[in-house]
């Protein structure tokens, strides 16, 4: 007779029934409250998560408190949460949401009819519109993160990464390291720029595009994806779906500004200028093949949101020095938008100076801005100053981290690419095999740079043997 499989409890109350989805942090999996009778979502760490153990449990703490903060229809209420990573893990309880995820959805029907995305664009703002009242900003709106529950409504899910001005809550994101998924990030994001709610405006156009054309504004690798968002502008929606209407096609490219302040003001704006696109009335929007949506209805503004957008910057988000050190980083990137090349390596190059008389906390700062000013320097054709400045720059950054650390790899591919275009190519070969092994070994065979440089390896050998 075949032994009876135990079942997994949590917190001596919570009874695994299976999984959910998986993420980058952990597993979501689907639990029965045996105290109170009921299903709930456990969202639970992964075992061997790289990185600090307590930076992961207070990371997570953060998101519980952040869920605690909000208290709107469309956001899963926190039921509990059990932060001794001593005891059975870390894990969150939460409110189970019966629906479909909006990236079945997509993933399913493609585009989707203009009515049903307005409506439940509208649905999403008025969300957003509660989170950023409490100068909360997501910083992950993407079609993952969003479900249609079975009453109609839409709920947002997953603020793991958001963040919020609470001085109880710090910011625990570390120097050089972006959050968030490269096809729906904000310019800002990518930059590390000041975070406003701004940034969840523009991945609310990508996402809105996406939903409307059937794919986002932007593919490609994780680096065209980052220059696309910094630097390019999208195709009109109206131009690939003439249906379309001018209004909606001016609210998308509206939400795909490079700068926040060219945006609109906030989700309460967004909501009522997609009201007008969504079909009136009371009850259920039933469209064949998708499912049932409220009719939507606009947020009312609280009176402490009263003059104040939602796109502004939150004070207390950074100390006043970070955000000028930020806002500083933002416009040498755009004056190398602008082709004005030199002018960007000069403000590298003095906000490195001035981050290097600041002490060690700002080190890693001012060390980044000189790679980028020597980054910069290629496209001045300065490749053997650029080369120099880069080689100068690996050596401070071995003496502080590994090899395998991304922005160790980073200046190292930049060392081998330049090695191999002034012809110095035996010790290019040199320096991107070894590259090429740590990468593989950081990030898989098949990852974008390692491809990336077994390709320049290919072509190294070619050129050697025509030489």
């Amino acid at each position: 007779m075949a032994r009876a499989v135990p079942k997994r409890v949590i917190g001596q109350r919570y009874e695994i029934r299976g999984p959910i989805k998986s993420g980058g942090m952990g597993h979501v999996w689907r639990a029965y409250d045996v105290v109170l009778e009921r299903d709930v979502a456990i969202k639970v760490i992964r075992h061997g998560i790289a990185g600090d153990s307590e930076e992961l449990a207070q990371r997570f703490r953060n998101e519980a408190l952040i869920h605690a903060k909000l208290a709107h229809s469309g956001i899963p209420k926190v039921h509990d949460a059990l932060l001794d990573a001593a005891a059975d893990g870390l894990y969150m309880v939460m409110e189970l949401v019966q629906g479909e995820s909006l990236a079945e959805i997509v993933t399913v029907s493609g585009r989707l009819p203009i009515h049903w995305t307005a409506c439940l664009g509208v649905q999403l703002c008025a969300i957003l519109h509660h989170a950023h009242e409490i100068s909360v900003v997501h910083r992950d709106i993407k079609p993952e993160n969003i479900m249609v529950a079975v009453d109609g409504t839409v709920r947002l899910l997953d603020f793991g990464i958001a963040v919020t001005p609470d001085p109880s809550l710090s910011r625990l994101t570390s120097a050089g390291k972006v959050v968030g998924t490269y096809v729906y990030m904000a310019p800002e994001q990518i930059e590390e720029s000041n975070i406003t709610p701004s940034a969840d405006l523009y991945s609310f156009g990508v996402l809105l595009y996406q939903l409307l054309i059937g794919k986002p504004p932007f593919e490609g690798s994780t680096v065209q994806l980052m220059r696309h968002h910094l630097f390019s502008s999208p195709v009109t929606p109206r131009s690939l779906r003439p249906e379309i209407d001018a209004q909606l096609d001016e609210l998308v490219m509206g939400l795909l500004a490079k700068k926040p302040s060219e945006r609109p003001e906030g989700a309460l704006e967004v909501a009522r200028r997609l009201l007008s696109h969504a079909p009136s009335g009371s009850g259920y929007l039933s469209v064949p093949g998708l499912p049932e949506l409220i009719h939507p209805t606009l947020p009312v503004p609280s009176a402490r949101g009263a003059g104040k957008p939602a796109g502004k910057p939150c004070s207390a988000s950074r100390p006043a020095r970070i955000i000028s050190v930020s806002a500083r980083i933002a416009e040498a990137l755009q004056l190398l938008a602008d082709g004005r090349v030199s002018e960007a390596v000069a403000s590298y190059q003095e906000l490195a100076e001035e981050l290097g008389k600041a002490g060690p906390e700002r080190a890693f700062e001012a060390q980044k801005c000189r790679i980028r000013a020597a980054i910069c320097r290629i496209k001045l054709n300065q490749e053997q100053q650029a080369l120099e400045e880069l080689q100068i720059e690996l050596k401070e950054l071995l003496r502080l981290y590994p090899a395998t650390h991304p922005q160790v790899l980073e200046v190292r591919k930049y060392i081998g690419f330049l090695l191999r275009f002034l012809r110095r190519f035996s010790e290019a070969a040199v320096v991107l095999v070894d590259l090429h092994g740590d990468l593989v070994q950081a990030r898989g065979s098949d990852s974008e740079d390692a491809v990336a440089v077994r390709n320049e390896l290919v072509r190294i050998r070619r050129q050697m043997q025509g030489s």
